[in-house]
């Protein structure tokens, strides 16, 4: 395992340094960012606007999955599915900045995020032999150096982000033991440690994990959104008895433990012990989450727990702010992206690129 010294980590810093009153839908210049595909054989990196129209449409060699922006130098990241082995950086006008390509005994875990600066990208990644995550660290200029890694404090990392003003990466380690050579076979069912972890980039190392009591063992914690006072939203995946009633989204803030929404039974049961993506909207104050596998989403408000807002559709699963408070994209992996505005439920589909395609499991807005 190469370590992460503090001298290549600053080394690659200085290198990479060298409105809600509108009608609903007219909605602000605003762009999308996904990874969508074509019957299982085309795969492509993808941007369009506010009606749905391409910005950009750049192939890729496999599955896509999430997406991490850099609005500060205008550059967006693209990462594979999982088990993953490349990952894709260009601006925001699609023209290619550079390409990742797994390091020697890791895997890309579909997840990564620029540092505050932007001179930094972290990435979740698995060591395929043991099963232990890191966090890769690539200078984000030139042709992207690895610098090193640093352990994730679990296993399965997927989502990550950036809290603290920067100081903290927050992981969602999903706890899962796979192996590229079993692709979608879990291999500790039984001794499963999802957590989320805060890593401290001063020193490098875990400075608090957080788990659920040990009768929700079974729920992988797995992707993330970051709403107002840096509330950190987690959705899960259940990988116990379908009938089991076990809650589905969490909220954590400050040092405070992770807090389980309690959400009503229909609710719960709709989203079939599947979460796939979540985000907050512009205010930072309501929740959209989404199952591909329940074919719906649920908005909550998150200072009461109260959910505001419902959506039903085949496969949805990718999900963003649109930048007015209340509105979200939401996107099927069957094909199609609609605008939903929380509160009056008006829905709209949109055109273009994003009508006439089939999309992965995330969208990113800018």
């Amino acid at each position: 395992m190469t370590a992460l010294t503090r001298r290549a980590f600053l080394a690659g810093s200085a290198a990479a340094l060298a409105n809600p009153m509108l009608p609903a839908f007219s909605a602000p210049a605003r762009a999308f960012y996904g990874a969508r595909f074509e019957g299982m054989s085309r795969f492509f990196a993808s941007a369009f606007d506010a009606t749905g129209t391409a910005m950009f449409d750049l192939p890729l060699p496999a599955r896509g999955h999430g997406i991490a922006l850099d609005p500060a130098r205008g550059r967006v990241a693209f990462f594979a599915r999982r088990p993953g082995d490349f990952a894709i950086i260009v601006d925001l006008a699609g023209a290619p900045v550079a390409t990742l390509t797994a390091a020697g005994g890791r895997f890309f875990c579909g997840h990564g995020v620029f540092s505050a600066d932007g001179a930094l990208l972290f990435t979740t990644e698995t060591v395929t032999e043991s099963g232990d995550g890191v966090i890769g660290v690539y200078a984000a200029g030139g042709d992207y150096e690895r610098l090193g890694e640093m352990p994730s404090g679990g296993l399965d990392p997927h989502d990550i982000r950036l809290v603290g003003g920067g100081q903290f990466l927050v992981v969602a380690n999903g706890g899962l033991l796979t192996h590229p050579d079993a692709p979608g076979v879990k291999l500790n069912l039984d001794s499963m440690d999802s957590s989320l972890a805060f890593l401290d980039l001063g020193t490098r190392e875990v400075a608090v994990a957080f788990r659920l009591p040990a009768d929700l063992r079974q729920l992988s914690l797995r992707h993330l959104a970051i709403g107002t006072g840096e509330t950190v939203a987690v959705v899960m995946q259940y990988e116990g008895p379908r009938g089991d009633p076990v809650p589905l989204v969490a909220l954590q803030q400050g040092r405070n433990p992770l807090a389980c929404l309690d959400l009503a039974d229909t609710d719960r049961v709709s989203l079939r012990q599947y979460c796939g993506s979540a985000a907050f909207d512009a205010s930072g104050k309501i929740l959209g989450v989404t199952s591909p596998v329940g074919g719906s989403a649920l908005f909550v408000e998150t200072a009461s727990g109260r959910v505001s807002g419902r959506m039903e559709g085949p496969d949805i699963c990718g999900i963003a702010a649109d930048g007015v408070s209340g509105r979200f994209a939401v996107s099927s992996g069957l094909g199609g992206v609609r605008l939903l505005r929380i509160g009056n439920g008006a829905e709209e589909p949109l055109g273009g690129l994003a009508a006439r395609s089939q999309w992965d499991n995330h969208l990113a807005s800018l």
